[in-house]
């Protein structure tokens, strides 16, 4: 199984972090090699490299979350000493093989200790960056113009967030931050993309006041959801699931959004003032896991509708951009890719998805990721940042407008 193949390739990269971190100790000074040293420092470093593992085995503890939030700092930490270590290792090789170091110097004592010092103090400065930068919640703004009558409406302001991912990683300030850009873009519609929740209804800290909070939005025509690949109560392992069908919905969730009166679009159609649609789809990855019918088509989904009016589609996932266009689509509104949320996996991310980030015409339509507002996992950002999206729509019936 995949995941049991993943686990042991972290604990393989933990051991040779481990064992380099032995050696680099040794060559500081004669302390860092005694017993005196190495027992502590060596149990405090299997504790942390080990928290993603017991977090996942004592779930249905007190233990659990405690365990759960140390081991989402510690894996982004984790990233950057591997990565850092590696590149270390592979330039030392590279000058021996060359030659264009002696040997003997590559090999100093003093040269380890300060190429380790180094290394540490970037990776935890790193750390500590992407940690509180993390935290900070940014105002993106875009304009976006659909060739369409609006009715009763020649512009809407729309308010994007996605990924909140309510858990582990989330604090109150947070969401209040969140609520309050909101509120103070004064929003005609109120979008969450996706990832409201983050694979476990207890982890969320205070549901009841981050509830009350979400119901504080306020909106011309309310708040709308379409669900996202984590949402829904799934055991995780170092970021896997499991293989095969998973739980119903926890009716939490569903309770949750009541009380913060969010309306949630799974594979249907509302139209708003008699002036524009509002669609929201079901998430391409959770129908998959869960006992749910496989999602619409986008024909399906935009069948029946009134071609004439403007159409906005909620959908998690930035998948099937033409096929969405086709369907009559005008404004695609989507989340999930985090915008790769941690250097280098940026990147990747930007050759994975048509659309990684950010905003996109295809055709007539207008495909709008966004980073997110929250993180998953590893409770950092480098490279990225998180954020509410402010959009200022404007409908025409003059193409060239």
């Amino acid at each position: 199984m995949l995941v049991f193949s993943m686990v042991f390739l972290y604990l393989f990269f933990c051991y040779y972090l481990f064992r380099r971190g032995l050696g680099w100790t040794r060559s500081c000074i004669s302390f860092f090699g005694s017993h005196w040293f190495r027992i502590p420092a060596s149990s405090l470093f299997w504790f942390l490299a080990t928290t993603p593992i017991t977090a996942f085995l004592l779930r249905n503890t007190f233990l659990h979350f405690p365990l759960k939030a140390l081991g989402n700092y510690w894996l982004g930490t984790f990233l950057y000493l591997i990565l850092f270590l590696l590149l270390a290792d592979g330039i030392r090789i590279l000058l021996a093989v060359t030659r264009l170091v002696p040997r003997q110097r590559l090999q100093s004592r003093r040269l380890r200790a300060a190429t380790g010092g180094v290394l540490l103090t970037l990776v935890l400065a790193l750390s500590v960056y992407g940690s509180l930068h993390a935290g900070h919640l940014y105002h993106t703004e875009y304009a976006v113009a659909i060739s369409k009558d609006g009715g009763k409406n020649s512009q809407l302001t729309v308010a994007l967030a996605a990924d909140l991912h309510l858990g582990y990683n989330t604090s109150i300030r947070h969401i209040q931050e969140l609520v309050d850009q909101i509120n103070a873009m004064e929003p005609d519609l109120v979008c969450l993309a996706g990832d409201i929740f983050d694979n476990d209804y207890d982890a969320i800290p205070e549901p009841q006041r981050l509830a009350a909070l979400l119901g504080s939005i306020r909106s011309t025509y309310g708040v709308y959801a379409c669900y996202g690949n984590h949402d829904l109560d799934e055991p995780i392992l170092m970021g896997f699931t499991f293989d095969g069908k998973q739980e119903q919905t926890d009716t939490r969730l569903l309770e949750f959004l009541g009380t913060a009166n969010i309306r949630l679009l799974e594979d249907e159609s509302v139209l708003i003032d008699n002036s524009f649609y509002l669609a929201g789809r079901k998430d391409y990855s959770r129908v998959r896991k869960t006992e749910d019918t496989a999602r619409l088509t986008p024909a399906q989904l935009t069948q029946g509708l009134d071609a004439e009016k403007p159409l906005l589609v909620l959908d998690h996932q930035p998948r099937e951009l033409a096929e969405l266009e086709e369907a009559g689509a005008d404004l695609v509104l989507s989340g999930h890719t985090h915008d790769g949320q941690l250097w280098p996996f940026t990147l990747l991310i930007h050759s994975y998805w048509e659309n990684p980030c950010g905003i996109l015409r295809k055709g007539t339509m207008t495909s709008l990721v966004t980073s997110g507002a929250g993180v998953w996992g590893p409770n950092m950002r480098v490279g990225t940042r998180s954020e509410v999206v402010e959009i200022h729509l404007t409908f025409s019936g003059n193409p060239s407008l």
